[in-house]
């Protein structure tokens, strides 16, 4: 397609265009929050499943309310947040974020 990116930047909630000073080259910057992700949350922070998707809901939620467009990264991966606990408690928050404005 000719689109290039790179998904893994951890500065920013709002993508970005890097520019190549010598060829002029764009790359596409697509944000990677460590904040949401569940290794940070799960296993480094000890989150219980009700946390953790607390935590998931009240970041969503607060950038929802911040003004301009943003990108949300979740980082998930499925033996963390993918265990029959954390789905549950992941299922009823993304519900709930259905109803949220932004």
């Amino acid at each position: 397609s000719g689109v290039q990116t790179f998904l893994d930047f951890c500065d920013d909630d709002v993508p970005y265009e890097i520019v190549h000073e010598a060829t002029g080259q764009r790359m596409l910057c697509l944000p990677y929050c460590l904040e949401t992700n569940d290794f940070s949350l799960v296993l480094t922070q000890n989150h219980d499943p009700r946390q953790y998707a607390q935590a998931l809901g009240d970041h969503v939620r607060q950038l929802a309310a911040e003004p301009g467009e943003k990108v949300v990264c979740l980082g998930m991966h499925t033996f963390v947040a993918g265990t029959p606990a954390r789905v549950l408690a992941l299922f009823k928050a993304f519900t709930n974020l259905k109803n949220c404005d932004g």
